[in-house]
């Protein structure tokens, strides 16, 4: 697999940012629930310790990014995340059980926090399923930039369907910004996935020896879209533009970038209904 890139998508960053909002959301969620976490007890979590618990969650979920990003790709690493999930909103729950309710509500919060993960663990799965295949087309290519916003839109989808469940402050604004996300995506991956469209329809011809124009990002092929001569002492076609890879497996990965987007598209339209409704 190619290298990874140094900024934009690191799991780490993904995943840190994912159990933030989950966090916070969870953090929200469990504040009217205090009589549930201690009986007897008034009132909810204070600002500071709903802070806390945010910040708890996002480092675990760093930390979780991080030891996965540095191991291979095999099938422990759905264990992982399972178990790395549970424990990130586990964690915020204690906190907060803590802030109302002292060590009494600690297990209670720690319980409660753990069962309002589950339904966190598709998008965790699903964020770094997106996140393994990026470094596979070149850096910068169209499929390059297809795939690395692939996580992101997952993420946002994640958001606007966890505040229509939460229902947390400023939930207006939350919605507003995962489904900008969304949209913004999905519209660039149907421009690329145009794009590749558009290519198959030309005459392209095999070349050498050209710098290309036009990236796909798999396969090295050098295909040219030739043009007339532009005076009549010049009898040779020169290529009006390099096309570089293979237009078939660019197609592939930019509609499996598309089904991503679809699924988002979906669940963030399904939950705006729902909180509007």
């Amino acid at each position: 697999m190619a290298g990874r890139h140094p900024y934009f998508e690191p799991l780490w960053a993904l995943l840190a940012v994912l159990c933030a909002v989950a966090g916070w959301l969870v953090a929200t969620a469990l504040g009217p629930l205090a009589p549930g976490i201690a009986p007897g007890t008034a009132g909810g979590a204070s600002a500071a310790s709903l802070a806390a618990a945010t910040l708890a969650t996002a480092l675990v979920g760093a930390a979780l990014g991080a030891f996965l990003s540095r191991r291979k790709r095999s099938d422990s690493w759905f264990g992982s995340l399972i178990v790395g999930t549970l424990i990130a909103c586990g964690i915020d729950g204690v906190i907060l059980g803590l802030a109302v309710a002292g060590v009494e509500g600690a297990v209670s919060g720690m319980v409660l926090g753990t069962c309002l993960a589950l339904p966190l663990l598709p998008a965790v799965v699903c964020i770094t399923r997106c996140w393994d295949s990026i470094g596979d087309a070149r850096r910068n290519s169209l499929v390059d930039w297809a795939q690395r916003r692939a996580p992101w839109s997952v993420l946002a989808a994640f958001s606007v369907v966890g505040t229509t469940l939460a229902a947390p402050p400023h939930a207006e604004l939350l919605l507003l910004a995962g489904a900008m996300v969304v949209a913004v995506h999905t519209l660039l991956d149907v421009v690329a996935r145009r794009r590749l469209a558009l290519f198959r329809r030309r005459t392209l011809r095999p070349t050498n020896g050209h710098i290309p124009t036009v990236d796909l990002g798999l396969g090295d092929e050098l295909q040219a879209e030739l043009a007339p001569p532009l005076t009549p002492f010049r009898s040779r076609e020169e290529p009006a533009w390099v096309l570089q890879g293979n237009l078939a497996a660019a197609t592939e990965a930019v509609e499996r970038a598309l089904s991503v987007d679809a699924l988002c598209v979906l669940a963030s339209f399904a939950a705006l209904v729902l909180y509007l409704g």
